[in-house]
């Protein structure tokens, strides 16, 4: 049941862009996040909580490795990930 106590939200953010230093950039977003009041459970003691999740990915491309004289050893692909979770607690008194 959602009510005006309760917030849930739900973001799919993929994206990719032309950065000059590296060309085709891709980004991958999504996060989650949950909330509620609980002062009705706790006979008016404003307490509120709240979960998240958020994962982060960037991928560059593809890169050549080189070796000093010029000759390509090799490619390979940069990618950057992060996942984060959060919790938090309010305590909403004299807003």
């Amino acid at each position: 049941m959602i009510d005006s106590n309760t917030n849930i939200s739900i973001g799919i953010y993929p994206s990719s862009t032309d950065i000059a230093a590296f060309g085709k950039v891709l980004f991958d977003n999504y996060a989650v996040q949950g909330g509620y009041d609980l002062s009705k459970l706790l006979g008016g003691f404003p307490l509120s909580i709240g979960a998240g999740f958020l994962y982060q990915g960037v991928n560059f491309g593809e890169f050549t490795r080189t070796h000093e004289s010029g000759v390509v050893i090799g490619t390979f692909n940069s990618q950057e990930k992060a996942s984060t979770f959060s919790l938090g607690f309010g305590f909403n008194y004299f807003i």
